[in-house]
């Protein structure tokens, strides 16, 4: 659906972005996760073509954004985090605005408008001014606009940054329900936004791609078991690594319970229940367990891992 390929951009002596090379498929939601400065906004200036790359080319369903902008700008609709709302419209007239720019044909227009602001949840607000809605609302609004005209592709830049949590959980539910038609892209800080919206995640890291992956695969099929026990238990190592599902131990001596132990850090992955098989093999060894934790890997953890 999108291929970025070795796109690059420089300000000055500023690196902002350095041969970036993504693949994003066509009906998911991926998460555009960076520092402040990371690159993310250039990037997104330059898939919507607002900016210029020095190097590289963005393809949208195999058009060329270099060689035909204006093609591929139609397959892109952008909800920025503040939308260009105009206060003194109505939500119906701002709307037929929106589809008037986009040359949505008139006698098509109106059935259209009344299509998106059921999906919208606007229905109720659709005569009042927008000066009036309350931000949720306006957010909603924002994202009305963006679907006007069916881009296949959404783009959201902070798109719960100020809501209370009722219209966040609301807004979230309805770019979840938004993916099943359309490719999704979202910028956000919130972590746990991405982890519970997204099916993919890119983190940027000065400029250059950090890490790309799958949140249920990356994610929930990699746990890490964490064990304490007494330090001169560390021949247990050679038995846990005969478990299939071991991918990586990690030991290191601790001071716990007054005592000098032994923290096993197993990483695993492909067992929905490690924990479980590692107590199991420990009790049959005779092995006194101080601690047992299971620790699911998240997002944060990645993002800190590489941002550190």
């Amino acid at each position: 659906m999108i291929k970025i390929k070795s796109i690059s951009k420089r300000y000055a002596n500023n690196i902002a972005l350095n041969n970036i090379n993504i693949n994003i498929a066509k009906n998911t939601i991926v998460g555009l996760l960076g520092q402040n400065g990371a690159g993310k906004t250039t990037l997104l200036d330059i898939i919507t073509g607002c900016t210029i790359p020095d190097s590289g080319d963005v393809i949208v369903n195999n058009i060329s954004l270099k060689n035909n902008p204006n093609e591929v700008k139609k397959l892109i609709a952008y909800v920025p985090e503040k939308p260009p709302l105009y206060y003194d419209l109505t939500v119906l007239e701002y709307l037929n605005f929106v589809g008037n720019l986009k040359q949505i044909i008139k006698s098509d227009l109106l059935e259209h408008i009344n299509e998106i602001i059921k999906l919208t949840g606007l229905v109720t607000v659709k005569e009042r001014l927008i000066g009036n809605l309350s931000k949720g609302f306006k957010q909603r609004l924002g994202i009305a606009q963006a679907l006007i005209g069916n881009s296949p592709i959404l783009i959201f830049d902070e798109p719960t940054v100020g809501l209370d949590p009722k219209h966040m959980i609301e807004v979230m539910s309805l770019i979840k329900k938004l993916s099943n038609n359309h490719t999704i892209i979202i910028s956000s800080h919130r972590l746990y936004e991405i982890q519970e919206l997204c099916s993919d995640y890119i983190i940027l890291h000065k400029g250059e791609v950090a890490t790309t992956g799958k949140i249920n695969g990356d994610l929930n099929n990699s746990l890490q078991v964490e064990i304490i026990v007494d330090k001169n238990n560390k021949h247990i190592i050679d038995n846990i690594k005969t478990l299939f599902f071991v991918k990586k131990i990690e030991d290191t001596p601790i001071f716990f319970a007054n005592e000098n132990m032994l923290k096993i850090t197993v990483h695993t992955i492909g067992e929905p229940l490690p924990e479980k098989e590692i107590y199991s093999l420990l009790s049959c060894l005779n092995v006194i367990i101080y601690s047992l934790k299971r620790r699911e890997k998240s997002l944060e953890q990645i993002f800190l891992n590489i941002t550190a």
